[in-house]
């Protein structure tokens, strides 16, 4: 009886091993959730045949939830790209925020709403110097609620070689309660390079600099670290 049980189990977790190896790579951080769904399917589908399939499900969500596709930023140095996946849902003047390095007057604020079905990875708008992370308290509204700005969340500021200035909020909303952010003030970072994530639905907020022109529209979609969400004109040194 022990053997019987032990094969199925071998048998599933080597059909489970080729279901991984066809997907997409996955986040490190969702590496535990995927070991604790596959053991759920495991045990569940050792139970009873009939239980397999609401395992499979809730492996296939957490796999899709953490999925880590490769992506490309397009080699435009003044381009500001999307920090996330998802739909532009507001493009604004907002009053200076000084921790974000905003303008003294308004800033341009797009918000990116990420629903459980987008990648949830962020990544850095630009290719600079971080030199700024800071963590707010705050509330849990819906992240599509228009007053999600004041939400908990984590503020980065990524300094351009020129000295312009990109703010990037990330903020939780009603079901995501945690982010993760995988940087550090003073480190250098490439666009589109991972600077963190947030768990289970959310928002992202990205500041532009003056002088920036937009490049995209409310209710356009976004593709994290390839989509160009404006451009701002790269500084020339002047000459000594």
């Amino acid at each position: 009886m022990l053997n019987t049980i032990l094969n199925k189990i071998s048998d599933k977790f080597s059909s489970l091993k080729k279901l991984i190896q066809t997907l997409p790579p996955i986040h490190i951080d969702g590496i535990k959730f995927g070991i604790i769904a596959a053991l759920f399917f495991l045990l569940l589908s050792t139970l009873w045949e009939g239980f397999a399939l609401v395992g499979l499900l809730v492996l296939g969500a957490i796999l899709a939830f953490f999925r880590n596709p490769a992506r490309v930023a397009p080699k435009a140095p003044a381009a500001i790209l999307a920090p996330a996946d998802g739909l532009i849902c507001a493009i604004e003047k907002v009053p200076p925020i000084p921790e974000l390095k905003t303008s003294e007057t308004r800033a341009t604020r797009i918000t990116i709403f990420l629903s459980v079905f987008d990648v949830h990875i962020n990544r850095s708008a630009i290719t600079g110097k971080v030199t700024a992370t800071e963590r707010h308290g705050g509330g849990y509204l819906n992240a599509a609620d228009p007053g999600a700005q004041d939400n908990a969340r984590n503020h980065i500021v990524i300094e351009r070689s020129d000295g312009v200035h990109v703010g990037i909020a990330q903020i939780v909303g009603f079901i995501a309660r945690r982010i993760v952010c995988t940087i550090a003030p003073t480190a250098q970072v490439q666009a589109a390079q991972e600077i963190g994530l947030i768990r289970f639905g959310s928002r992202v907020d990205v500041y532009l600099p003056p002088r920036s022109r937009l490049n995209v529209l409310v209710g356009q979609r976004a593709i994290g670290g390839e989509t160009v969400l404006a451009t701002c004109p790269i500084k020339r040194k002047k000459a000594s």
